[in-house]
C-alpha cells in the first residue's frame, strides 16, 4: 500500500511539474506575441498616423456614396482621397465612374494624369494631360503633370523644357517650379545641361532674389561642373545673406579644401570657430554645435 501511494504521489508530483512547464510555455508565448504586437505597432505608427484621418475621410464619403449614388461629385472627391492615400487603382476606378456618366472638366482630366502617373502608366497620363492642353496650350498645371511625367522616364531634356514653359506661363513665380526644371537639368548630367541649370538658377535669383535655395543649388551645380570659382561666388552670397555664419563658412573651407588651398581653407575653419564661440551658451552647448566644433578641430588637426 505504501509503494503504490509513493507511485501515484510520485506520479502527480511528475504530471504537476509538466502542467507547470506548460503552463510556463504559453506564458512565454503570449509575452512573445505581445511583445511582436507592440514592436509592429511602433514600427507602423507613424505610417498610422499618417494614413488614419486619410481612412476616416474616406470611409466618411463612402457612406455619402451609398445614401447617394448618383452623386458624381462624392465619386470624384473620394478618387482624389483614394490618390492621396496612394491607392492609385481605387483612385482610377472613382474617375472612370465620373467620366463614364459624361462628367468632364480640367480637374477630373488632372487627376486622371496624376493617378496614371503615380501609378506608372506615362502614357495614359501623358494623353490626359494632353486633353486639356489641345484646347489650353499654356495650361500651367497640364503642363507641370507632363513634365513630371517625362522626369519619371528620365527624359530630363523634355522635363526641363516643360518645367520652363511653366514658368514663362505662370501667373506668379514659385521657387520650386525653377528647382524642378534645374533637377532635370542636373539629372541629365551633361556639361551642356549643367550649364542650362546654372541659367535656370539666376533666372530664379533675377526674378525671386537671392534664395537660399538657390544658392545652394548654384554651389552644388557648379562643383558638379568642377567650376570652383563660380562655386565660390554663389558661397560668398550664401555668407553674406545667412544670418549664423558658422556652417557657411565650414562649408567654404571644405571648398578650398577640395582645391587643395590649404592657408585658405585654415582661415575659413578659424572664421567657422570664431563664429561658433560668438553664439550664446545655450546654443554653442546644443548637439549640434558641439558636433560642427569637434568637426573643425579634426580639420584644422591635418593642417599640422
Amino acid at each position: 500500500m505504501i509503494s503504490k501511494g509513493l507511485h501515484i504521489c510520485w506520479l502527480f508530483s511528475v504530471s504537476a511539474v509538466l502542467i507547470f512547464r506548460v503552463f510556463l510555455d504559453v506564458m512565454k508565448l503570449q509575452i512573445m506575441r505581445r511583445a511582436i504586437g507592440v514592436l509592429v505597432l511602433l514600427l507602423t505608427g507613424v505610417s498610422l498616423q499618417a494614413h488614419g484621418e486619410l481612412d476616416k475621410r474616406i470611409k466618411e464619403i463612402t457612406v455619402k456614396i451609398l445614401q447617394d449614388p448618383d452623386n458624381t461629385s462624392l465619386f470624384l472627391s473620394r478618387g482624389e482621397l483614394y490618390c492621396q492615400h496612394e491607392d492609385y487603382e481605387l483612385s482610377i476606378k472613382d474617375f472612370k465612374v465620373c467620366e463614364e456618366r459624361g462628367y468632364i472638366s480640367d480637374r477630373l482630366n488632372l487627376n486622371f494624369a496624376k493617378s496614371y502617373r503615380l501609378y506608372k502608366d506615362y502614357d495614359l497620363a501623358d494623353q490626359y494631360a494632353d486633353l486639356i492642353l489641345s484646347e489650353q496650350p499654356n495650361h500651367v498645371l497640364a503642363l507641370k503633370s507632363k513634365a513630371k511625367s517625362a522626369f519619371a522616364q528620365a527624359k530630363y531634356e523634355q522635363s526641363a523644357a516643360l518645367f520652363n514653359e511653366v514658368i514663362n506661363h505662370v501667373d506668379v513665380t514659385h521657387t520650386d517650379n525653377y528647382i524642378e526644371a534645374a533637377n532635370a537639368l542636373e539629372s541629365c548630367g551633361t556639361n551642356d545641361c549643367l550649364r542650362s541649370a546654372l541659367e535656370v538658377i539666376e533666372n530664379g535669383i533675377q526674378d525671386l532674389g537671392e534664395l537660399m535655395v538657390f544658392l545652394d543649388k548654384g554651389v552644388n551645380i557648379s562643383l558638379r561642373r568642377k567650376d570652383f570659382e563660380t562655386a565660390h561666388q554663389y558661397q560668398n552670397k550664401i555668407i553674406e545673406n545667412a544670418q549664423r555664419k558658422e556652417r557657411k563658412y565650414f562649408q567654404k573651407a571644405l571648398l578650398y579644401k577640395e582645391q587643395g588651398k590649404t592657408e585658405e581653407a585654415q582661415q575659413m575653419f578659424q572664421n567657422s570657430l570664431v563664429e561658433l564661440e560668438s553664439l550664446p551658451n545655450r546654443i554653442k552647448q546644443n548637439r549640434a554645435s558641439i558636433k560642427l566644433k569637434n568637426q573643425i578641430q579634426d580639420q584644422l588637426s591635418t593642417f599640422q
